[in-house]
């Protein structure tokens, strides 16, 4: 019972890790300008996140919950630095 409830704590906290690494990118001045609609796939990476809706007590003690996870968390940071360096090759295609 002991590795169930570590592995929904570790799923929780990486879920607010992914949500701050997305908040915090989306509101950068660089990505803010770009608009709200280019800033879709750091959403989505929030939304899918297994923390935030897999459980943990299925028959693997929460190790898929804890690889997801961290997988998840891993490419959160991707995404945004993908997502910033796209809006500034795009302002720079404008000039």
């Amino acid at each position: 019972m002991e590795a169930i409830l570590r592995a929904e704590r570790l799923g929780w906290i990486l879920w607010l890790v992914t949500l701050l690494v997305a908040g915090g990118a989306a509101f950068t001045p660089r990505l803010r300008s770009a608009g709200w609609r280019t800033q879709g796939p750091l959403f989505l990476v929030v939304a899918l996140h297994p923390g935030s809706w897999m459980s943990a007590r299925a028959g693997d003690c929460g190790r898929t919950l804890v690889a997801g996870s961290i997988l998840v968390a891993a490419l959160a940071p991707l995404v945004a630095g993908f997502l910033y360096w796209r809006s500034g090759r795009a302002a720079n295609a404008a000039r």
